[in-house]
């Protein structure tokens, strides 16, 4: 079963530089003014997602021939989840010369070193060599476009027949890069280095048990992209914190992680994400959504709005021991309760401490007194 996805050529198609903000939405990208050419537009869900704004200056013309790769961000999840799916179908269709990448807004030139370090090792994993990179930082009309649809996007997850079309590039790709890298039987992949959020409180515990039962502690953020993916798929069983870490398993194919599962600290809409990235990526997957959230006090800086993907959790004790158990995941001795607790506690002061220091204007103290108070009033009932 192979993606059968669609893929037009574009003559003098206006691009616009990407606003970066994508917890935000999508802004920039191709100009589509056709409806039959909405299935080409940038999606989240499945459903064209993009907005543009109008041009304020002329445009300039790039010619030649061009392959669209999509547009470029810093955050490791969204380039995943949706930024990185049009390469591998446009490589089945056709043989591209030359890629055109739309990068935020800003200098007319960039080069391709100044790409954020995951585009960089997206194009490297499909043999995309650097000089047949052509990066778009401002509006610009394209004498050529080749433009193929997602095979994946945030939310939706893979279009049919896409996982197995990675699969067979990823089986050999993998294999040239990572032969003599040893596997590791059980991995945890940790959130407990990201200090600005988005974590749920007490993981350095979990982490030391895990430690005891023969887990690795997997930080991806210290390990390039196909060496994640090749740690995922050749272990024997991978817990996932939740978070962009996730992502990591985009250009797998089916049934490359062996059991998987996924400690959630989200609402069940988003979670919905995740379990679309991972069902048929994973011969075994189960999630854990037993956690109370206590919020955030990172506040968007623009729109004065709490970015809750910066919040902290906490996991009910008993609910997180039984589903390592059920699972036969861990049988996690030596877990205690108050200890688990107590580490909750020096998680929520680094988180603190972290973001009054690094990120001060984006601090809303008023919000920090709730967060502690649900911290105090949850943390005391378990």
């Amino acid at each position: 079963m192979h993606a059968h996805l669609v893929a037009r050529i574009f003559e003098n198609i206006s691009v616009q530089a990407f606003k970066d903000h994508p917890e935000r939405g999508f802004q920039g990208g191709c100009r589509f003014t056709r409806r039959e050419d909405d299935i080409l537009r940038h999606s989240r869900y499945w459903k064209a997602s993009d907005t543009y704004t109008p041009s304020v200056a002329p445009e300039p013309l790039i010619e030649g021939e061009y392959c669209y790769a999509g547009a470029v961000t810093g955050h490791f999840g969204h380039y995943m989840a949706e930024m990185s799916h049009r390469i591998l179908p446009t490589l089945l269709q056709t043989t591209p010369a030359r890629w055109l990448y739309i990068a935020p807004n800003g200098a007319r030139s960039i080069t391709y070193q100044q790409l954020p370090r995951t585009a960089r090792e997206v194009a490297d994993y499909f043999l995309i060599r650097p000089q047949s990179i052509r990066i778009v930082s401002c509006d610009s009309v394209v004498q050529s476009l080749y433009v193929c649809e997602q095979g994946s996007d945030l939310g939706g997850g893979p279009k049919d027949g896409y996982v197995d079309d990675l699969g067979s590039y990823a089986d050999e790709r993998l294999r040239q890069i990572h032969r003599h890298d040893t596997a590791i039987p059980k991995v945890y992949v940790s959130r407990s280095g990201v200090l600005t959020g988005g974590t749920f409180l007490g993981e350095r515990y979990l982490e030391s048990i895990l430690e005891q039962d023969g887990f690795f502690i997997f930080k991806p953020e210290n390990y390039s992209l196909t060496r994640q993916m090749d740690v995922y798929s050749k272990a024997d069983v991978v817990v996932f914190a939740d978070g962009s870490a996730c992502h990591g398993v985009e250009l797998l194919g089916r049934n490359s992680v062996r059991r998987c599962y996924l400690l959630s600290r989200r609402a069940e809409s988003v979670v919905a994400a995740f379990v679309n990235i991972f069902t048929q990526r994973t011969e075994t997957f189960e999630v854990l959504n037993e956690f109370h959230s206590l919020g955030t006090f990172i506040h968007d800086e623009a729109t004065g709005m709490p970015w809750e993907h910066l919040s902290v959790c906490l996991y009910h004790p008993d609910a997180l021991a039984a589903f390592f158990k059920t699972h036969q995941i861990s049988k996690l001795t030596g877990f205690n309760k108050t200890e688990y607790i107590a580490s909750a506690a020096r998680d929520l002061v680094r988180y603190f401490s972290y973001n009054v220091k690094h990120h001060r204007s984006m601090v809303n103290y008023r919000a920090a007194w709730r967060v502690i108070g649900k911290y105090l009033s949850y943390g005391s009932k378990l």
